[in-house]
Formats: structure tokens, C-alpha cells, sequence
């Protein structure tokens, strides 16, 4: 009996048997270790934008950003366990992967519910993302991630996502140490600034003010931009003054005028009505 099995134990078949049972085993163990260091590699080197434009990657400037970021920035990405949008987790994920400043971490508002209240966002929707920066944040809604507008040639509403411009702006704001002020004039029945507009603005990162140059004796030097939003009424010769003086040492004007009834435009851009007047 002892020399039969012996012989079977020694037979080119069990030898063969076990040389594949080991390399098997082998395999196996490479495809694990495989498997979890593709794993640990950032998103950016193991998904592929195939698109013909490139929606799913991030642009230059995001790189470029992200790169220069030299403190600690936490997106707060508020869904429910297993309820998480993949597009925007994957963003958020996307500018983890370019900077060690930048971590993401994920608030269920059923096991967090007064997380938002920190930053004003109580009443945040689902799938919005806090962009902290320590000293200062903001709240990206998911409202603005996911933007909603009319096609006129076929009268319904289309969706799109603007996740990096949103993201983006919102990493920029926080990493700032100075952030641009644009003054807005006051005091000639100027109509209210437009949803479009002030999204712009808060997208260019644009601290805003109000101005009266009756009661003011100039343009604060603080200035970066003078905003004159659809007045209907004529700046007083003083005023325009005010408002030459600070063009002339560089100022910037943003001017928006009703089209039709106010379209002339004069001394270095400032409006004047359409019945002819001037600046001098």
C-alpha cells in the first residue's frame, strides 16, 4: 500500500497537479494585490474621458488652481448613504485626486441634520456641496450644479451640469485673500440686478457694495469695478465727475442700460440719456 501511494505521489499527474494548484493560487493573489493598488490610484488615472469634448475632465485652470492651493479646503458633499449623484461625487473626487489640501467628505442629513445650520445652509438641497475653507465658504446648491434653461426652438427645458464652473469658483473664493469689489450706483431709480447677472458676479467671485456719489465725495479706492445698472434718471454734473476722476486713474465701468430708451454712450462710457446730453 505504502509503495502504491509513493508511486502516485511521484506520478508526472499529481506533479502537474500541483504546479497548476500553485499557480493558481498565484493568480489569484495578483489579481488582488492588482486590483488594490488600481484601487488606490486617483480617478484621473484609472476612468477615461472618451467625449468628444471633454466634459468629464477637468480644465486647465481647475489644474492650475488646485495646484496652487497651499491650506486645508473640505467639500462637504450632503446625500444620503447610497442615494449619492455619481457625477458630482466623481467630480469632487476628481479635485481631491490634484491636491492634498483638498478632502471630501460626504454628510447624510438623516445622521447629521443640523450639519448644515454651521453654514447657513439648513435649507440646502440634497446633493449640494459646502466648499470650506476655514476662514471662509460657500454653499454650492445642487440647484446650481444641475442648471435648468429654455430651448426656444423647441420650448422645453433642458438640464445641464455646470459642476466644475460652480466648484471651481467656489474653490477660488475660499483660497482668496483678496477678493474684488464691485461698487453698485445708487440714487437714479436704477432697476434690481438680474438672477443672471448676480449668479455672474458670485461666480467671478465679486464682493458687491452700494454707492451714492451725492453723499460720497468720490469712488472708493477699494473700487476694482463701478457697476451703473439701468438708471432713469440723470447723474447730476458732480456725479460725473466723480465717476471721470476715477476712470481717468484707472477705474473699470460695468454699464447696463435700457435698450432703446437710454443708448447713448459718452465721456469714457458713462451713460447719458438719448435726448442728446453730454458730459461736458
Amino acid at each position: 500500500m505504502k509503495e502504491k501511494l509513493k508511486k502516485a505521489l511521484n506520478s508526472r499527474a499529481m506533479k502537474n497537479g500541483a504546479y497548476a494548484s500553485v499557480m493558481c493560487a498565484l493568480m489569484v493573489v495578483l489579481v488582488i494585490v492588482v486590483n488594490l493598488f488600481v484601487g488606490a490610484l486617483p480617478e484621473r488615472y484609472t476612468q477615461w474621458d472618451l467625449t468628444d469634448n471633454s466634459v468629464y475632465s477637468l480644465s486647465n485652470e481647475t489644474e492650475k488652481l488646485c495646484e496652487s492651493i497651499d491650506t486645508d479646503i473640505t467639500l462637504y458633499y450632503l446625500a444620503r448613504t447610497g442615494g449619492e449623484d455619481s457625477r458630482t461625487l466623481s467630480l469632487l473626487h476628481q479635485y481631491e485626486d490634484l491636491s492634498s489640501h483638498i478632502k471630501v467628505v460626504q454628510k447624510d442629513p438623516v445622521l447629521y441634520p443640523t450639519f448644515g445650520n454651521q453654514y447657513d445652509a439648513s435649507d440646502a438641497s440634497l446633493g449640494s456641496v459646502i466648499v470650506d475653507g476655514g476662514e471662509r465658504y460657500r454653499v454650492v446648491d445642487y440647484t446650481d450644479l444641475y442648471q435648468q434653461s429654455i430651448n426656444y426652438e423647441t420650448y422645453q427645458y433642458e438640464t445641464s451640469f455646470d459642476g466644475e464652473g460652480q466648484i471651481t469658483a467656489a474653490l477660488a473664493y475660499v483660497n482668496s485673500d483678496v477678493l474684488p469689489k464691485i461698487y453698485i450706483l445708487q440714487g437714479h431709480g436704477e432697476s434690481g440686478i438680474s438672477s443672471s447677472l448676480s449668479s455672474g458676479l458670485t461666480r467671478q467671485n465679486m464682493e458687491t457694495a452700494t454707492l451714492n456719489l451725492l453723499t460720497e465725495n468720490s469712488v472708493p479706492e477699494d473700487a476694482d469695478v463701478l457697476l451703473i445698472h439701468s438708471p432713469t434718471k440723470d447723474l447730476s454734473e458732480d456725479e460725473t465727475n466723480k465717476i471721470v476722476s476715477y476712470l481717468d486713474n484707472g477705474g473699470t465701468l460695468l454699464l447696463v442700460t435700457n435698450y432703446g430708451e437710454y443708448s447713448d454712450f459718452n465721456c469714457q462710457g458713462l451713460w447719458v440719456d438719448s435726448t442728446g446730453g453730454n458730459c461736458d
